[in-house]
């Protein structure tokens, strides 16, 4: 999921050397070749991926990132974009800054639209769905979060950020709904079997500076929920939001744009500012592996159902790496 800075970083020149022999295929084409991709999402079920950029938004083949489909879409900028847990419903998010926030709401995998709304006063930057694809959540410059469910009806909204929201995600399990952006802070909401609450649980403070996206780890067998998050302070920290601790974080040399999980919750991938893929042990926070991914900045990043991973960033560049052996 990428987010404004996407408007600052573009005009900053390529650094690193060429890509070092770890992916299956690239594409700089088509009406992607100027735009920055800025949302990448991956189909666990089948080997496509939806990929967003200020031009539009396709679908392409994994490895090869052949085009096969363009989805019919009016948003200036799209910020996020993901597929329901189910694999029925994709969801696209963005807007016109300032101006308001919009949701494209798609049949998955026919990619037909089925609804189209602004509900936000000001750009959407994230997206996440309910475990059980029953609703979906979103963050806005307008400093609101807004629930909706599978059909793009509105549930609720919940109040309390004092800048723009950037990053939303779900608790497994209907644990809550996190919330996070330019005023530093990471929020817990109560949030129980898709009936807004509208009550604040905690609020959690240790970056330093905007951050940038969070995400619950999935897949594993933690008794008391984990998530992790990254910001313009150049860290990842990793925190136990349930219970309002920070457990552990890392410094990095480049500021993180978007991240993912591995598959099985013992990584993160981090795409960072200078290009690099940036691998992270989640149970210790040591730097495991880094990867030269893309000549210029790696704005957005999403891992296939292999960990395989598919980074978009700078000028259209978009690359699918292998999973590593």
């Amino acid at each position: 999921m990428m987010k404004f800075v996407v408007v600052l970083l573009a005009c900053v020149a390529s650094f690193y050397s060429p890509w070092q022999g770890i992916c299956h295929a690239q594409t700089t084409t088509g009406a992607e070749s100027k735009a920055p991709i800025t949302a990448v999402v991956v189909d666990k079920e089948r080997p496509v991926a939806v990929v967003g950029s200020q031009s539009g938004l396709v679908v392409r083949s994994l490895p090869n990132l052949k085009l096969i489909q363009e989805l019919p879409t009016t948003l200036l900028s799209i910020h996020d974009v993901a597929i329901s847990p189910n694999g029925k419903r994709l969801v696209a998010v963005g807007g016109a800054p300032g101006e308001s926030g919009s949701i494209e709401l798609y049949d998955w995998p026919s990619g037909k639209q089925i609804k189209r709304v602004s509900p936000h006063h000001d750009v959407i930057y994230s997206v996440a769905w309910s475990h059980d694809s029953t609703s979906f959540a979103t963050a806005s410059a307008d400093k609101s979060v807004q629930i909706f469910d599978s059909d793009c009806q509105n549930l609720g909204s919940l109040q309390g950020h004092s800048r723009a929201v950037m990053a939303v995600d779900y608790l497994p399990n209907d644990l809550g709904l996190l919330s996070a952006g330019v005023d530093t802070s990471i929020r817990y909401w109560d949030w129980i079997n898709v009936e807004p609450s509208k009550s604040l649980k905690r609020t959690l403070i240790n970056h330093t500076k905007d951050i940038y996206a969070i995400e619950a780890r999935r897949n594993s067998e933690d008794t008391i929920p984990v998530i992790a998050s990254i910001s313009q302070d150049a860290t990842v920290r990793f925190w136990q939001p349930t219970i309002g601790r920070m457990i552990r974080f890392v410094r990095l040399e480049s500021v993180p744009l978007d991240f993912c999980w591995l598959c099985d919750g013992s990584q993160l991938a981090v795409a960072c500012q200078d290009g690099r893929v940036r691998y992270i042990a989640a149970d210790t926070a040591q730097r495991v592996q880094t990867i030269e991914a893309l000549d210029g900045i790696a704005y957005s990043i999403a891992p296939d159902s292999k960990d395989g991973l598919l980074v978009g960033g700078t000028d259209g560049h978009l690359r699918y790496l292998s999973p590593r052996e």
